[in-house]
């Protein structure tokens, strides 16, 4: 499972911004505004660490247990700017621990009845395109 330790500014340039421009021009993945944003602790916590990013090289002398963490960095794919975390497993994780991203106000209403209605409790639900107008 990975994570992204990437400030809003530059998730709103991921969504929005020149990286969206880059990505849509050559037909990369499109990267929807939702998601689930949690704290650095939590995730040690359960496992995760920083991603570890290696050449070739270095990956065939990698120890078996750091290989769930690690990324190979080839001529075209240097994915450094992610500031990834990866975790060797899923997270099962507690809802009340997280905050819920969503496109917009009207979403974040809609996904706060959808979680009242299943007696769900968030830390919060970031509205990151609404955000992202004022940034």
């Amino acid at each position: 499972m990975c994570f992204t330790e990437k400030p809003l500014t530059a998730l709103k340039d991921t969504i929005l911004g020149n990286e969206a421009r880059v990505r849509k021009k050559g037909r990369s993945k499109q990267w929807a505004p939702y998601g689930v944003m949690f704290s650095k602790d939590y995730l040690r916590e359960h496992g995760a660490r920083p991603a570890v990013h290696v050449t070739r090289q270095e990956w065939e002398s990698l120890p078996v247990e750091l290989q769930p963490y690690a990324l190979r960095l080839g001529r075209r794919a240097n994915w450094v700017h992610e500031r990834e975390w990866r975790l060797g497993s899923d997270l099962v994780f507690d809802p009340a621990r997280c905050i819920v991203l969503v496109p917009d106000f009207d979403q974040a209403d809609a996904f706060r009845k959808a979680l009242d209605a299943r007696g769900l409790r968030v830390m919060g639900i970031l509205p990151l395109i609404d955000l992202f107008a004022a940034i």
